[in-house]
């Protein structure tokens, strides 16, 4: 009986022991969820300050957190700083694959189901914002954390400095203005990227030296592919020297020939810059440029062109020349039939120039009357017109030229007149018809003539 209320006594302490053992709290790393607000305020020079404010909640009564590590992809950051608010945390920082991890370690226990554990973490980032002449981009990297987050909020104040916002994803739950910021809420279910676009046009100066090189027996082309202008991005050349032989566009590219002699080098120089609208936050110059030159080009971002540089680009009557002159045949002259040179003097491509001519009177007939044509960088073209006379007469007739040259928004570029000679060139058909006519008729009385003297004989 005694070793039954023995046995009976060990049991009920056993379990005694087990409860007591079961009350203790247990550090576990899925009894608890994470809250986070991001706030970032982004200066005027491009640094930015950033403060994450997180809190800890238990979701059970017998469990606390003993650890957390934060992980911030990027690789400028400086100045950390742990605001621990009464809290006994040993904080760790080491770098992984790029990444910054923070590893905090609590020493002091917070248990209870939904007591809360604070603190914040202040550093700041200059790699955040990067300037592309007059683009400006944000990216605000996606906050991971090994917990999910119950709740993530980000804010973030920016100047207005930066110019109008182009794009913003994802978008914002709440915009303010206060003077001199704009102020961008994010509530989030999950973290991810904040990407901040302003400006719509880039700037670059570009620069390039390339040699191209004939090692044969004999004289030969050589071609260096050059960008051409897009719906995107427009590139202005302050000069390519040599001037090239000939051009022409195959493919999307402005394909530059020289002609070189034998076991001979050139070297190709050119400068510019580059305008590109619509810039997206992927977009590389490097991806649009022919392969030939990608080794040898130079590029940086600037805020703006020169403005005395600009005005050397605008097609006007400056800058385009027109000049007309009679066609010939050998060393002489053809009535009626006339050239027109365009040389484009700007180191922009002109698209879409549209030449008319028209006469003074009504019997005269051009073609073509209108030519629609492009012109590369400092490229040269000869357009044929031929002029005609209705009439039959006159055969020569004097004729008053006049050639408008207009651009792409309709604006004239070049306006002249110039008096030529036309030929009636039907009639003088017709009267080479009787010629022939007579003369192979003369020839026939001749032959016949002859043929009769002989018979006689």
């Amino acid at each position: 009986m005694k070793q039954t209320k023995l046995n009976i006594c060990k049991i009920i302490f056993g379990i005694f022991c087990c409860f007591l053992w079961l009350r203790q709290p247990i550090w576990a790393d899925d009894g608890f969820v994470t809250q986070l607000q991001a706030n970032y305020t982004i200066s005027e020079t491009e640094t930015t300050q950033v403060e994450l404010k997180f809190k800890l909640i238990n979701t059970s009564p017998t469990t606390y957190v003993e650890s957390y590590r934060l992980i911030v992809p990027e690789k400028n950051v400086s100045g950390l700083v742990l605001q621990q608010e009464d809290q006994n945390i040993e904080k760790t920082l080491t770098t992984e694959n790029g990444q910054n991890i923070f590893d905090l370690r609590f020493l002091n226990q917070v248990v209870g189901q939904g007591k809360a554990r604070t603190f914040t973490v202040e550093y700041n980032d200059a790699g955040l914002v990067e300037a592309k002449g007059k683009n400006i981009i944000v990216r605000l990297p996606s906050m991971n954390s090994e917990q999910p987050y119950q709740k993530y909020q980000a804010v973030v104040t920016l100047p207005t400095s930066f110019g109008d916002l182009a794009k913003v994803t994802p978008e914002a739950s709440k915009v303010l203005q206060r003077a001199g910021q704009t102020i961008y809420t994010f509530d989030l279910s999950t973290p991810q990227e904040i990407l901040f676009q302003f400006g719509q046009e880039q700037l670059s100066q570009f620069s390039f030296e390339k040699t191209l090189s004939n090692q044969t027996n004999y004289a030969a082309y050589q071609q260096i592919n050059l960008p051409l202008d897009d719906q995107n991005q427009q590139f202005l050349y302050a000069y390519l020297t040599p001037t090239p032989d000939y051009y022409r566009i195959e493919n999307g590219v402005w394909q530059a020939f020289y002609l070189l002699k034998p076991w001979t080098d050139v070297n190709v120089n050119a400068a510019g810059y580059v305008r590109v609208w619509q810039v997206d936050e992927n977009y590389f110059l490097s991806d649009h440029l022919p392969s030939d030159i990608l080794s040898v080009w130079q590029s940086f971002f600037v805020e703006e062109i020169p403005q005395d540089f600009l005005a050397l680009q605008v097609l006007s009557p400056a800058t385009v020349q027109v000049q007309n002159r009679l066609d010939q045949w050998w060393i002489l002259p053809l009535p009626g039939h006339f050239l027109v040179d365009v040389y484009n003097q700007t180191g922009q491509v002109a698209n879409n120039l549209n030449l008319r001519v028209t006469t003074n009177t009504d019997s005269m007939t051009v073609e073509p009357a209108e030519t629609i044509f492009s012109l590369l960088p400092w490229q040269k073209t000869t357009l044929p017109v031929r002029v005609q006379s209705q009439n039959w007469w006159p055969l020569y007739q004097e004729v008053d030229l006049k050639l408008t040259l207009t651009n792409s928004n309709g604006e004239i570029l070049h306006e002249s007149e110039q008096t030529g000679l036309s030929l009636a060139y039907r009639t003088l058909a017709l009267i080479g018809g009787f010629f022939a006519a007579a003369v192979t008729g003369g020839s026939i009385l001749v032959a016949r003539r002859q043929e009769k003297s002989s018979l006689r004989r």
